[in-house]
């Protein structure tokens, strides 16, 4: 369950199929590429490759399982899920240059339908047309983009002024630390993931 702008819930049907199709994606790089893997979305980055990989369990369970107590909100959690969504725009970008039309534009079309939000036509090769619609589904999910402001904590020193009073004025929002997986942990979570990828019963 993940407290989302449309109120507490988990994702069902092709919205679901959609985000455990990017998460199954995002995985498959970030193992290709360990440490250097990079989505674009700085907070997330910043963390370790064990941070990373914990972090897409922790959210990925949560937005896709009933079972699963909806986490607090922090700058991290919140840029994972922002990273899945950030893949599924580089899913689409690779379909557009390539000129393919694979599942990913009809699970955004599908999703789409079923969120209530206008769905493009799946031979629609605008790319920021689909961005945009990417954008519509992640914002059923998140409530706003906070968690950039946590790129203040990437770059400014700990002891800096301006610092030290976003982080009184946040709490535990931009201060908390995702768990870290040790190398032997890795394999477990990764599995576990994928096992998430594939129910589609969740």
């Amino acid at each position: 369950m993940w407290r989302t702008s449309q109120g507490d819930r988990f994702l069902t049907g092709d919205e679901a199929a959609l985000f455990r199709a990017a998460v199954g994606d995002l995985i498959e790089e970030m193992e290709m590429d360990g440490d250097e893997h990079q989505t674009g979305v700085a907070v997330f980055d910043a963390l370790s490759y064990g941070q990373r990989v914990a972090l897409l369990e922790d959210v990925a369970a949560a937005v896709l399982r009933e079972n699963v107590l909806a986490p607090m909100h922090t700058a991290a959690n919140e840029a994972a899920i922002f990273a899945i969504y950030h893949q599924i725009k580089s899913m689409i970008a690779i379909e557009l240059d390539e000129e393919t039309l694979t599942d990913v534009r009809r699970l955004v079309r599908l999703a789409s339908f079923e969120r209530g939000l206008q769905a493009l036509a799946e031979t629609d090769d605008r790319n920021e047309a689909w961005f945009s619609a990417v954008d519509e589904l992640s914002d059923q999910v998140l409530w706003d983009h906070d968690f950039f402001d946590g790129e203040l904590f990437l770059d400014a020193p700990r002891e800096s002024d301006s610092v030290l009073q976003v982080a009184d004025l946040a709490g535990d929002y931009f201060a908390a630390v995702p768990r870290d997986l040790l190398d032997n942990q890795l394999p477990g979570a990764l599995t576990r993931l994928r096992e998430l990828t594939r129910d589609a019963a969740v």
